[in-house]
């Protein structure tokens, strides 16, 4: 029975071949959609006692402090000077973008080819990472401001963004993440490890993930609204064929979204991460990320039991009648 809560989220992500609401707009402002349903358990934990094979019994997300993680360089020498001279020269794969927003388009989508859509507002350069450092710096000031009540033209604003996975960053950089690092690994299959910095300000629009993910901040702060997956109706996702699929089709800067008006919001847990918690997020977890202020983080990501169950649903030939008919047969 453990996966069961599951059937109704896989029976949508199956049927949602060509659902897209035509008013949808992917941008990003204050959070004004959600319903907070409460906070994330906060668990104090031994840094001497490993975490992920514990904690992902619980099923649920959970913030655990006091980890390994603070034992770690990083924790202490990661900030925007320090990172300027250990990464390297030049940054590789920056994303620059008019919005400060970051969300996931898939350039092979079936549906792309017969969508009028218009292309994502994102791109990917490569920048010396002093100038990097400098532009966020100066975007994270324009947001204090702005979050201050003093508005600043906005207008001409360009937003940068690195995600990287850290196999890619100098050896001796990522000896500030030990000891213990492989305590953030739910699985040894599928596990990939990332860096994440942004300005204050920069969002990741709500969606899901099929990884176990352990996320740790270092500098900064994040705050992520997170939605488990039986809210997927009311987060109106993308079809699976869609270039969006994993995201919310809802424009949760505007104040009209005709979908609420007739539906529940979505419910959502709210936590804001400091440097030192670690955040762990189940499979199938709806997350809305916003950047507090210039933020440094990492994760690392494996694969679920979840994920393979899942696909093979979607990958069955049979009518979705019948797979719901064997799903309940499984569960006797």
């Amino acid at each position: 029975m453990k996966y069961s809560h599951f059937l109704p989220f896989v029976l949508f992500v199956a049927a949602c071949i060509v659902s897209v609401n035509a008013e949808s707009n992917i941008s990003e402002g204050p959070i004004q959609h959600y319903e907070v349903i409460g906070d994330v358990e906060r668990i104090v934990w031994n840094p001497e006692r490993p975490f992920a094979s514990e904690i992902v019994k619980l099923r649920k997300p959970v913030v655990l402090t006091q980890t390994t993680v603070n034992l770690w360089p990083a924790r202490r020498e990661w900030k925007p000077s320090y990172l300027i001279k250990h990464l390297p020269n030049i940054l590789t794969g920056v994303k620059r973008s008019t919005q400060p927003i970051l969300y996931h388009y898939k350039n092979d989508a079936p549906l792309l080819s017969i969508l009028k859509m218009t292309p994502p507002t994102s791109e990917k350069l490569d920048m010396p990472t002093k100038e990097f450092f400098q532009r966020i710096k100066k975007i994270d000031q324009v947001h204090k401001k702005d979050q201050e009540g003093e508005h600043e033209d906005q207008v001409n604003s360009l937003y940068y963004y690195l995600s990287k996975n850290l196999e890619e960053i100098d050896s001796e950089l990522k000896k500030d993440l030990s000891p213990n690092m492989d305590w953030l690994q739910a699985s040894n299959q599928g596990v990939s490890s990332n860096l994440w910095i942004g300005a204050g300000g920069v969002t990741a629009h709500a969606h899901y993930d099929s990884f176990h993910n352990f996320f740790v901040q270092l500098y900064g702060k994040k705050k992520f609204l997170l939605s488990p997956p039986s809210q997927w109706e009311s987060l109106q996702l993308y079809p699976r064929l869609h270039p969006f699929y994993r995201q919310s089709q809802l424009n949760f800067s505007s104040n009209s979204n005709s979908w609420l008006n007739d539906h529940p919001r979505p419910q959502a847990y709210e936590v804001i991460l400091s440097p030192g918690d670690l955040l762990y997020l189940p499979p199938y977890y709806f997350h809305h990320v916003i950047a507090v202020d210039l933020s440094i983080s990492i994760n690392v990501w494996s694969d679920s039991e979840d994920f393979t169950i899942i696909d093979s649903v979607l990958k069955s030939p049979l009518p979705l009648k019948m797979i719901g008919v064997l799903w309940r047969k499984l569960q006797l």
